[in-house]
């Protein structure tokens, strides 16, 4: 029996063979960690045929291209966004050469839905961000990739000194099918810790320069917890400001929340707050569906209502005692006493009330809310 001879080019078509399928294997990975590529170059392509006046306008008044979604409240939304963004970081963006939107019919597309694990995305080496959740969040941390990608060196190092040897190491990842879902810490918790905002922080440094830049944006997350109680969370502020990534305005709503939530600021102002209240009466309601309050005094940093919520009653008292604060105690009565509680167990009332502004308040009368009948003098709906 003969043998079959090889064909002459049979070395050419294993190669072919080869190349195309680390091709198709090469690709499929791109795809597979960005789904989103396929409309970006539908948008890119034709765009510049059919761009509304609406996006003229938004790209005259931001000096940023835009490109997707031509719905008007998308593009209404991104604005309001990007002016409330604006606000606190005139230079948020900065470098940014372009923001696309996509349409909600495209990212379910059978080629996008399957592998889509991201709200947003941000292109560093040609400054261009892509939103799939078009909100101020997102918005905010694919532009803070964006001044990180222009931002020196010098500032990565100055991270790494605090965060280089934990940074994708202390993260347990987890995935869904083709989809990658939001890490954990390796205890399993989600909250701040380690110096870091929460655990897609800890993925790596563009990462944890983009939440760093989201939560500096929201000064209220640091009036508790890691982010007030942990200096290198300060530090690391610091440093992006240092370098411009965000601002300093920004910085010090920072430091305004953080002083403005220690123990001895907060228990001074409510002592003078306290000091300062008259008795309570009737200024006013408010009501919806299924809520209603009545406010029986006010100023601009103290407010005392009595709130009914889905059957829920109990009355508030509500201290200002920073920009970003707003501490919400509550009024009840124990053993014929007035008391003051708050919803946070671990919080020790004793640092903020002293037993004599607890009688102040009492004598002047906010006992008397609390029970239906005595509260009717005061007058307003019931």
């Amino acid at each position: 029996m003969k043998k079959q001879k090889k064909p002459k080019n049979w070395k050419k078509r294993i190669a072919i063979t080869l190349t195309s399928l680390g091709l198709t294997v090469g690709s499929f990975f791109v795809h597979k960690e960005c789904p989103t590529l396929v409309n970006d170059l539908k948008y890119v392509i034709t765009d510049s045929l059919t761009e509304t006046q609406q996006e003229k306008d938004f790209e005259k008044q931001f000096k940023v291209e835009y490109l997707g979604d031509k719905n008007f409240n998308t593009i209404n939304t991104l604005k309001n966004n990007l002016e409330l963004i604006l606000l606190n970081n005139s230079e948020a963006l900065k470098n940014c050469r372009a923001i696309i939107i996509h349409k909600p019919e495209d990212l379910k597309k059978w080629y996008v839905e399957p592998f889509l694990d991201y709200g947003g995305l941000c292109w560093n080496l040609v400054n261009i961000v892509e939103l799939c959740n078009n909100n101020k969040s997102t918005t905010t941390h694919e532009l803070g990739h964006v001044r990180h990608a222009n931002a020196s060196l010098e500032m990565d190092g100055e991270l790494l000194e605090f965060f280089g040897e934990t940074l994708g190491k202390i993260i347990e990842r987890r995935w869904n099918g083709f989809k990658e879902l939001s890490p954990t810490w390796l205890d399993g918790s989600i909250g701040a810790k380690y110096g870091y905002p929460n655990p897609y922080a800890a993925k790596n440094l563009h990462e944890l320069v983009a939440e760093y830049v989201e939560v500096m944006a929201k000064p209220y997350s640091w009036s508790s917890g890691e982010l007030r109680e942990n200096p290198v969370c300060i530090k690391t502020a610091e440093i992006l400001a240092k370098y411009g990534v965000v601002s300093q305005k920004q910085l010090e709503n920072v430091r305004e929340t953080i002083i403005s939530n220690t123990p001895e600021y907060i228990k001074e102002v409510v002592r003078r707050e306290v000091e300062l209240m008259t008795p309570p009466r009737y200024m006013g309601y408010q009501s919806s569906a299924h809520h209603s309050e009545i406010t029986y005094y006010q100023t601009s940093k103290t407010r005392v209502r009595y709130t009914s919520s889905n059957g829920s009653k109990h009355v508030g008292l509500l201290v200002q005692t920073g920009k970003h604060t707003l501490i919400n105690f509550e009024l009840k009565e124990e053993n014929g006493r007035l008391k003051i509680v708050h919803n946070n167990p671990d919080l020790n009332i004793e640092e903020y009330f002293s037993q004599e502004l607890i009688d102040r308040l009492e004598f002047l009368g906010y006992k008397k809310l609390l029970n239906y009948e005595e509260r009717k003098m005061f007058g307003g709906p019931q």
